[in-house]
């Protein structure tokens, strides 16, 4: 998606938080004026903001969804992560994974905007399936759905960095593509594993050494990656007798993992 940024929020000089980004490798160019990005439809929500459809004025063909943040609902730790986002965010140029276009930075509200991927979620498209009992998908459709959100992956490993909350939904969907989403939870890859933050991403997709506390590095991800790829051939949620919590105890405490299907292509 090829937009011109004609307009950016007050200079750094006016706003610490963007004369951070900027010392940071953030470009001024990146930063709009609020005012510019009009807000739409909300399609979700979470712990610091609300996610909506959205255009920004000057831009042509601008179908975008911003991601309105709260700054006076985060904690120091969470603005270290938005500020993370960002910086992360903005580096991950790649086919599969959901383009950061820009982003307003005012004293009582963050906009992030990035393009918008029109199928929803992966996790909707799998329960939609579900639901309507869609036949399954051929062998090769499937696997290269996960070929999608492995070279994804690949390329945020490649560019030093790891995601640390891969999960179904923050897969969008545009079309045949799957794009990664959501880099909250991103952080530089360790060299060596290192006591990172324990407990990070969501529980039923989180790899076991993560929530026993354990030194954890990029392979965390493929943890949840493989998850993901069950999930994909099952059209199940992992241990889904079990609460989030109670099922990443049990991969943590028991080795519990779950089973492929006999009817699956050992492939």
């Amino acid at each position: 998606m090829k937009l011109t940024r004609l307009m950016r929020t007050p200079s750094k000089r006016e706003n610490p938080f963007i004369a951070e980004l900027e010392a940071n490798g953030v470009p001024a160019s990146f930063f709009l004026s609020a005012s510019k990005i009009k807000l739409g439809e909300k399609l979700g929500s979470g712990a610091f903001g609300t996610i909506h459809s959205s255009a920004v004025s000057g831009w042509e063909n601008s179908a975008v969804v911003a991601k309105v943040i709260k700054p006076q609902k985060l904690k120091p730790a969470d603005a270290a992560l938005l500020r993370n986002e960002v910086i992360i965010w903005r580096q991950m140029e790649h086919d599969n994974i959901v383009t950061f276009l820009g982003m307003s930075a005012e004293p009582h509200e963050v906009r992030l905007v990035c393009e918008r991927c029109n199928g929803g979620t992966l996790e909707d498209a799998l329960e939609r399936a579900t639901s309507r009992r869609e036949p399954r998908l051929p062998m090769h459709a499937v696997t290269g759905q996960m070929l999608q959100i492995a070279r994804a992956l690949e390329h945020v490993h490649c560019s030093g960095f790891m995601h640390r909350d891969l999960k179904p939904a923050n897969v969008l969907v545009e079309g045949s593509t799957l794009k990664l989403s959501d880099f909250g939870l991103a952080c530089v890859k360790p060299k060596v594993k290192s006591n990172l933050t324990a407990e990070t991403g969501s529980y039923r997709w989180m790899a076991p050494e993560v929530m026993r506390h354990e030194p954890y590095d990029e392979k965390c991800d493929m943890y949840s990656f493989g998850l993901i790829c069950w999930s994909m051939l099952t059209r199940s949620l992992p241990f889904p007798s079990l609460s989030p919590i109670d099922a990443a105890f049990a991969v943590a405490d028991q080795a519990k993992r779950p089973r492929v299907p006999a009817n699956c292509s050992a492939d």
